[in-house]
């Protein structure tokens, strides 16, 4: 119904009850407060959550273990809410910890663990880190397919299928884009050439010290050679070196 105020209301009548009769450490006294956790991140709270999430996975450690399931579930959904809070590196490190957990306690093919490599692909899809994305969503198919009785089967199916194909888009535009600039680059090398100034031919000429302009003075030959600032440099440089021979001269005649 989405009375949020009023699951809470109800929750915290359970966490005064079982705190009393079973002790603040009582596992039970964890799942109400991941319960909490739930409603408070549907209602968009999402600082309350974790903070509920918490309290959760402090008791769940202490008394079931690091390596118990119900520690991996409670992973995931700090996940899910670092994930609705935009902070999608955060929520990958989370699932990721869930899924060490869900691989090693009920297997590589579990449904869970199909789940978390679903999360886990669209955050790195999110991250525009494409090729890992893939490899998850790949994962989360292969398994899915196994699982028949799977509830949410047909829905991550769907979803895998939907950002493989996007995936796939975008690799196939950026090598596009990639083959386009390295033929751009090809003719603007073939275009400039190399300046005999030892600068490739990238429009600066670092002997000339301007810029290369293909259609006017400075502009760089098909051959290789230089006009405009580089010659002119050239041309300073020789009458520079005949004045000095003229120099040498006049001191050997004294």
């Amino acid at each position: 119904k989405g009375e949020y105020s009023k699951a809470l209301e109800y929750y915290e009548r359970c966490l005064e009850i079982t705190e009393r009769r079973l002790g603040r450490d009582h596992p039970e006294v964890a799942t109400t407060y991941h319960n909490m956790g739930g409603v408070y991140r549907n209602k968009g709270e999402y600082s309350k959550a974790l903070e509920y999430y918490e309290r959760c996975l402090e008791i769940t450690e202490r008394r079931l273990g690091r390596d118990h399931p119900s520690v991996a579930t409670t992973y995931g959904c700090m996940g899910q809410v670092y994930e609705s809070k935009g902070e999608y590196s955060k929520a990958l490190e989370y699932y990721e910890r869930c899924l060490e957990i869900t691989e090693r306690r009920l297997g590589r093919d579990h449904p869970e663990v199909a789940t978390t490599y679903h999360n886990m692909g669209w955050m790195l899809f999110q991250l525009r880190k494409f090729g890992d994305s893939g490899d998850c969503l790949l994962e989360a198919q292969r398994i899915c397919r196994q699982c028949d009785q799977y509830e949410h089967r047909e829905a991550i199916l769907l979803r895998c299928a939907k950002y493989l194909g996007e995936i796939d888009g975008m690799m196939r535009a950026n090598n596009a884009q990639g083959r386009m600039l390295r033929k751009l680059e090809s003719r603007r090398q073939q275009r400039y050439g190399v300046h005999r100034c030892g600068e490739v031919g990238d429009g600066f000429c670092a002997a000339g010290g301007g810029t290369a302009d293909p259609d006017g003075e400075g502009a760089v030959r098909s051959d290789g050679e230089s006009s405009g600032s580089c010659q002119t440099t050239k041309v300073a440089a020789k009458k520079k070196k005949a004045i000095s021979k003229k120099k040498k001269k006049k001191c050997k005649g004294r």
